[in-house]
């Protein structure tokens, strides 16, 4: 695997933790 194939999977798995933090707080959110 080369580095900037590395560094893509990283920033992918990054904005896919952070997309679904920002989900789980608007659903937080729209039940109370």
């Amino acid at each position: 695997m080369l580095p900037f194939e590395f560094d893509q999977q990283k920033l992918r798995e990054s904005m896919l933790s952070k997309g679904i933090e920002i989900l789980t707080e608007r659903g937080k959110e729209s039940k109370i």
